[in-house]
């Protein structure tokens, strides 16, 4: 599982990692998931590196 926090609104996005989470298996994870929010939120995102 992995989290997204878009900051202005404090939007909070919890992503699958079906795969693990190896880079190539969390951007697919990513990609796939994000690819659904509107253009303007996702200028905004920042990644949640807590535990």
């Amino acid at each position: 599982m992995a989290t997204v926090i878009e900051r202005s609104t404090r939007f909070v996005r919890v992503v699958a990692l079906p795969d693990g989470y190896k880079p190539n298996a969390v951007r697919r994870a990513f990609l796939d998931d994000l690819s659904q929010l509107p253009a303007s939120m996702s200028k905004s995102l920042t990644w949640d590196q807590g535990r």
